[in-house]
């Protein structure tokens, strides 16, 4: 039998396919080959890139690649977990993910895969399911959800991702230097960290990337026509927009359908975020003292105290941060709903239902534009 605890299961199909604070918490698995002074499944919190020189990670190593690109594009101060591992792929540096989330007491909100080469175009089916079961585990079981990122290399045979359901898991094509054999997880993780959680990695009112160059191969993003085909199968990739320089992800798609709920990486940390955060006020309610009716279930009061603790808890800590969307008018962006039904006295369960309300992405404007001619 299960520890007493709190069960919370991610609801799916509702959408229809339609500062630096924990949020932006992230680690990064690197290989023991890539640096000199952190011992192997050691995990270490940095804060800027004097952790280069401290743990000794060799310049030109994907590993010194990866944190400088990540603090350039985040800042210095931003909180990166690093464990070095004895494996030089994606595989074998993911079966030691767990090692390091656990290390990291659940702060990891988002996880970088940092191999010597980036997943081949034959095991991504492989990579990623295992990338999605460690972002399961870490919700059942740690109660600390977390998103996977693995570099990708670039191939014209990478296959469509957007038939797997893995969506705890982005694959990111294109790197900083052209004809790569890894991808810019750098850049991305440094980019996550420096955002809100509900805000799309791609938005381009926030900027160009921090980058001088971004390319898909050997071709530069903004001339590369591989860009709107590795969008359309579901990958993370850099663009350029005509007549604003600088380069720009095209899109947060995590490996997973277009009616997922979770495709996008903004709304699954946005929902990662509500899960923890009513975890914790839930948490508090486990083995407590519940009034009841006499047919066992609870009272109108007992539910609504737990209702408006766990909605307050979600608005005070994402609705007024600006995470959920709201239409004024008394809405609070949060929905909570106990069950009033269940008995409680024979199941010893109560059953909470939670909504919480994204934001729009406006990916596609469209306009009419002509002449106007007074009569």
């Amino acid at each position: 039998m299960a520890l007493p605890n709190v069960n919370i299961e991610f609801e799916n199909g509702a959408l229809g396919g339609v500062a630096q604070s924990a949020d932006g918490v992230v680690g990064m698995l690197i290989g023991l080959a890539d640096v000199t002074s952190l011992a192997e499944g050691k995990a270490v919190c940095v804060y800027s890139t004097d952790c280069l020189a401290k743990y000794g990670i060799t310049e030109g190593t994907p590993a010194h690649k990866a944190i400088s690109e990540f603090y350039t594009e985040a800042g210095e101060g931003a909180e990166l977990w690093l464990m070095a591992v004895d494996a030089t792929d994606a595989a074998a540096l993911l079966a030691e993910g767990k090692k390091l989330l656990k290390a990291a007491n659940g702060r990891i909100r988002t996880l970088g895969v940092v191999p010597s080469e980036g997943v081949a175009a034959d095991k991504i089916t492989e990579v990623t399911l295992a990338a999605q079961v460690l972002g399961e585990w870490a919700a059942e079981t740690i109660f600390a959800p977390v998103i996977v990122l693995l570099p990708v290399v670039y191939s014209d045979t990478l296959p469509v991702v957007v038939t797997m359901t893995n969506n705890r898991v982005g694959l990111v094509v294109g790197d900083t230097v052209e004809n790569s054999n890894t991808a810019m997880i750098g850049v991305v993780l440094g980019r996550v960290a420096e955002v809100d959680v509900q805000v799309h990695i791609g938005r381009v009112k926030d900027g160009a990337l921090k980058v001088a160059a971004a390319y898909i191969g050997a071709e530069d993003a903004c001339v590369s026509d591989a860009v709107e085909t590795l969008y359309n199968n579901g990958y993370i990739v850099p663009r350029c927009f005509v007549g604003k320089s600088g380069y720009f992800f095209a899109d947060d798609c995590l490996a997973t359908a277009d009616n997922d709920d979770y495709r996008s990486l903004a709304r699954r940390r946005v929902i990662d975020k509500a899960y923890r955060v009513a975890y914790t006020a839930l948490l508090e309610y486990v083995n407590d003292n519940l009034d009841v009716t006499n047919e066992g279930t609870l009272t109108a009061m007992s539910a609504k105290a737990i209702e408006q603790e766990v909605e307050s808890k979600i608005y005070n800590s994402m609705t007024a941060e600006g995470n959920l969307s709201t239409d004024g008018d008394g809405d609070t962006g949060v929905k909570v709903s106990v069950d009033t039904t269940n008995d409680v006295v024979a199941t010893n369960t109560i059953n909470v239902r939670i909504q919480v309300k994204p934001y729009g992405y406006a990916k596609f404007i469209e306009v009419k534009l002509g002449f106007l001619k007074e009569d």
